[in-house]
């Protein structure tokens, strides 16, 4: 099957997957997908991000269609994957086909029933030499020129800037943009909100998806840098305003990566420039400014380390500097995910605080935890988890958080087979409790 799709997107469509692990940790890997119809999809994986489809990295490949099958050739740099410089490494490899056709599940399903349906071959690559990490250095200088003319007033604004991407060590990379316009950037779509809840979309700005291994998570929602004033106008008799639909960013800088003892280390900082609304009497025409959005500064600093091949423990801090009487905001979280080495039993805990200083007003400080127990092995399978947010728990100034004040406890225990028996492939039993 083969369906001609945007990059990213599967549609139905047979593809293959190669996939490499430089590291060969079984837990940060580089995937990169042909589909039949010769289209292209590319992410990076881990525990803790699952898969991130919004890193894209340039690569060829080609798709030749036989009578018996097709044929798929790529070719993949060296600078699209980050290793360190040994003598003979040894790197994990992975090599997937799916026919969609078959309508199977190439990740959920057990190997052992799929016969030839699936290749799925698990290997290291050694006997590699003389592979060293090339230079990577970018440079991508840019200028727009914009004249805008509204009611009689005309604005010019020339910029020149430059994104910068550079390879410090052989697993860590800064990226910088000066003045970035990103002009580039797709349109959301318009959707009608009915709900109660925030309107999101997701991040289509380049700098902010490339290299973001670290900045995962609902504590760093990008689309808050950059997006509407957070400022509140109060408006007199008569009076009107216009409100830019955005705060322009002025520089952004991060730097990521992971080790290969599989310490993950990242530091992200923004800053945004000071952003005015004009406000208008309707009577008299006389106008006025004033300040919706004053220069503000987003700091990430994050420290991952991964051991045992399948557990994690991450500490994270996010804090928003606005100049002025605006607000500041800081969120600090310890986020852990502890599986034994057999894959048997999992710990998995998220401990967050959050604290808002509304400056002449008040400060809040809110708190929100998650804890889950659970065994993963076996037919018999169970989990209790225990989510808490109490009222003043709030991140939105960098992240996203659609709902506090909640206290939930809920188990599950299921009995599941992986083996055909009788006329069954495979059965589940599953029961869920919540409250």
């Amino acid at each position: 099957m083969k369906q001609l799709t945007n990059r990213d997107n599967f549609g139905q469509t047979d593809y293959f997957i190669l996939t490499y692990n430089p590291n060969n940790d079984a837990q940060n890997d580089t995937s990169f997908y042909v589909f039949s119809s010769g289209q292209q999809a590319d992410a990076i994986e881990n525990p803790t991000i699952g898969e991130d489809f919004g890193w894209n990295a340039v690569w060829d490949s080609a798709v030749k269609i036989m009578d018996d099958g097709w044929i798929v050739e790529m070719k993949i740099p060296y600078r699209t994957l980050r290793f360190a410089d040994q003598e003979e490494p040894t790197w994990g490899a992975q090599f997937i086909e799916n026919l969609d056709d078959l309508d199977r599940d190439t990740l959920g399903t057990q190997l052992t029933q799929l016969k030839v349906i699936l290749d799925y071959m698990i290997r290291e690559i050694k006997g590699l030499k003389d592979v060293k990490p090339p230079n990577r250095l970018n440079l991508y200088p840019f200028t727009t020129g914009i004249v805008n003319n509204f009611e009689g007033d005309t604005d010019t604004d020339l910029r020149f800037g430059m994104d910068v991407k550079y390879g410090l060590t052989d697993n860590f990379t800064l990226d910088a943009t000066l003045v970035p316009d990103f002009s580039q950037a797709g349109f959301d779509n318009v959707v009608l909100n009915l709900g109660p809840f925030e309107q999101t979309f997701s991040e289509q700005r380049q700098f902010f998806t490339e290299e973001v291994i670290c900045f995962e998570g609902d504590l760093f929602f990008s689309r808050r840098i950059g997006n509407k004033p957070s400022g509140r106008l109060s408006l007199n008799d008569n009076e009107e305003a216009n409100i830019p639909n955005e705060v322009k960013v002025l520089n952004a800088v991060k730097v990521s990566g992971r080790t290969k003892n599989g310490l993950g280390i990242g530091f992200f900082n923004a800053i945004t420039e000071k952003t005015t609304a004009t406000i208008k009497n309707t009577l008299t025409n006389e106008k006025r400014k004033t300040t919706v959005e004053p220069f503000a500064n987003y700091n990430i600093l994050v420290v991952d380390q991964q051991f045992n091949g399948n557990s994690s423990v991450s500490l994270i801090n996010t804090n928003v500097l606005r100049e002025g009487d605006f607000r500041d905001a800081n969120a600090t979280a310890v986020v852990a995910n502890i599986i034994n080495k057999r894959n048997t039993y999992n710990v998995a805990t998220d401990l967050r605080m959050s604290n808002v200083n509304y400056q002449n007003t008040n400060s809040e400080t809110g708190f929100s935890s998650y804890l889950k127990l659970a065994k993963i092995h076996g037919n018999l399978r169970y989990s209790l988890e225990h989510s808490f947010a109490d009222t003043k728990f709030n991140i939105n100034d960098l992240g996203l958080l659609l709902r506090n004040n909640y206290n939930a406890f809920s188990s599950d225990i299921s009995y599941q087979t992986f083996e055909p028996s009788g006329n069954l492939n495979n059965y589940r039993i599953n029961a869920f409790f919540k409250l």
